[in-house]
């Protein structure tokens, strides 16, 4: 069996399948599966690579932002770092838009860098882009750190209900969270610099 790393947990064990085409050629088999990657738990990872893939969610297109447009439960693998291109950086890191959605960081970053080399975080330059954007009601965030925007680290639009845990969110061009009227939730051992 071959190894897998802590960064890259995705097998063929973890796959639920929800599409299956098969391609029978001089005996072998050749099968195909579209799904999103789930643990063992249940719960949907998402990394970098699965970001540029697309398909988190029904409708979640390749590249940034992640759309998570479905209740669950959903985890970082892995640091998602967007790109902020060479203008404007206006892309989002992750948009929460269903109901009773929880997203653990894990630990992990949602960053934005205009440039790899040198590193040159979108906080530097004018933008609309957010590291995690929640549109919905119940959704539960923790555990890890969200940097380097060229707007807010964190944002709750109007009548967004939120629970946030163990957030850190500093270097963006905005504040580090931005909550807009009649949305409401509970902050809990987190730490948000102000722009």
């Amino acid at each position: 069996m071959a190894k897998r790393s802590e960064s890259n947990r995705i097998g063929l064990g973890d796959f639920r399948v929800v599409a299956i085409s098969a391609l029978v050629l001089g005996g072998w088999a050749l099968v195909t599966a579209a799904s999103a990657a789930h643990a063992s738990d249940g719960v949907v990872e998402i990394n970098h690579a699965r970001a540029q893939a697309g398909g988190i969610t029904s409708g979640d297109a390749s590249g940034y932002p992640v759309s998570i447009n479905e209740s669950g439960s959903y985890r970082l693998t892995g640091t998602l770092t967007i790109p902020g291109g060479t203008t404007s950086p206006d892309t989002d890191g992750i948009v929460i838009t269903a109901n009773d959605v929880t997203l653990d960081l894990n630990g992990f970053m949602v960053t934005c860098q205009r440039s790899t080399i040198p590193s040159t975080p979108c906080a530097n330059v004018d933008g609309a882009g957010i590291g995690i954007l929640m549109v919905g009601e119940n959704i539960q965030i923790s555990g890890g750190t969200v940097r380097d925007m060229a707007s807010y680290g964190v944002f709750a639009a109007l009548g967004t209900s939120y629970t946030l845990e163990g957030i850190r969110a500093r270097n963006n061009r905005g504040d580090g969270f931005h909550a807009r009227p009649s949305s409401m939730g509970r902050i809990s051992r987190s730490i948000f610099w102000l722009s």
